[in-house]
């Protein structure tokens, strides 16, 4: 049973780091490499490069100006969805690990309150990143298996290497 609870755990694994990197690719955030080797705290994760490239993008040219709030949040809407892609990718594969997604739902409600000011708009914030993501990983639910399936292959990918299992140009 242990080894059969072992592949149940890598194959659950596997489909919630595929769901963020599909995500990452959609919004097109840079990625080091999405992992399923366990280490002490995650069973997974994915590397995000560290950059301000978005963010950047809006301020250029715009030094003296306020970024428009449509922008912000956006940009903040996208952090929140592929936070929750990972785990709405397990619910859609049949497992409800809010244990296991704890962490990604958490900073989501952080990364919302920060935003929002106060918990009322928050949840209601979260709740449209939610659904979106739940729509964004119906969408690309094929993409997201397909990851998994190359990621329980391999272990480790690096962004190069999930755009050729992909096809993505």
């Amino acid at each position: 049973m242990y080894l059969l609870q072992k592949m149940a755990q890598l194959i659950e694994t596997a489909i919630h780091e595929a769901g963020h990197t599909i995500m990452a690719l959609k919004f097109n955030k840079d990625f080091e490499y999405v992992t399923i080797i366990s280490k002490e705290d995650s069973l997974g994760h994915i590397k995000y490069v560290e950059n301000v490239s978005n963010l950047l993008k809006l301020l250029d040219g715009t030094s003296e100006e306020i970024l428009e709030f449509h922008e912000i949040n956006k940009m903040v809407q996208q952090e929140i969805i592929i936070k929750l892609s990972g785990y709405n990718a397990e619910l859609k594969f049949g497992v409800d690990n809010k244990i296991g997604a704890k962490e990604d739902l958490d900073s989501s409600f952080e990364i919302a309150l920060s935003h929002e000011g106060d918990g009322e708009s928050a949840s209601r914030f979260l709740d449209e990143c939610l659904e979106l993501s739940k729509k964004y990983v119906d969408d690309y639910w094929e993409s997201i298996q397909i990851l998994a399936q190359k990621l329980i292959e391999h272990k480790t990918l690096n962004q190069i290497q999930v755009r050729s299992f992909l096809e993505y140009k």
